[in-house]
Formats: C-alpha cells, structure tokens, sequence
C-alpha cells in the first residue's frame, strides 16, 4: 500500500458524487466517493477521489479540507486511468 502526503497549499473544491452500487464475486455494495481538488505552492492542480463506505464516513471527510485553506492529504493509492483500446496509462487517479 502507498502512503503518499499531498501538501496543498489550497484547497479549490471537494463534490460529492453520486452513490454507485456495485456487485463483485457475489459480494454487493454501495461506494460513497468525492472528488477533491488541490493546488500546491507551484500551482499545479491534483484530483484526488476521497472513498468512504458511508455516506456519514464520506461526511465526516469532506468536512476536514475547507475550501481556501491550505491541507495534507494521504494517498493511498495511485489507480492508472487507460483509454479504451490504449496499453499505456493516459493518467493516473490518486485515491485518499
């Protein structure tokens, strides 16, 4: 597992998404997730997706980076993005 810290100097917005059900070897559920949008002190932009597996776990998240404040996020995961038909990743999602 990666643990990464973004350091940002602001924060520039956190959206809740739309609960997405999902079904997996015989195993279903419901993933909360926010996107989470960042910039440094070199003004690059990074999309981080928060995961939660309550809506209440997602809250609770969301409510620790306010908007216009600077935050340390954790990464978990880096997920490479792929285009349909591409081999080589086209981007990369980082999930906290």
């Amino acid at each position: 597992m990666i643990k990464m810290i973004i350091e940002a100097v602001s924060v520039v917005a956190c959206v809740a998404q739309e609960p997405k059900p999902w079904e997996m070897g015989g195993k279903s559920g419901v993933t909360h997730s926010a996107k989470l949008a960042v910039v440094d002190d070199g003004a690059e932009v990074a999309s981080i997706r928060l995961k939660a597996k309550t809506a209440e776990e997602l809250k609770a998240k969301m409510a620790s980076y306010t908007i216009g404040k600077p935050a340390k996020v954790r990464v978990y995961q880096i997920v490479p993005v792929f285009r349909t038909g591409d081999r080589k990743p086209t981007d990369y999602e980082f999930e906290g």
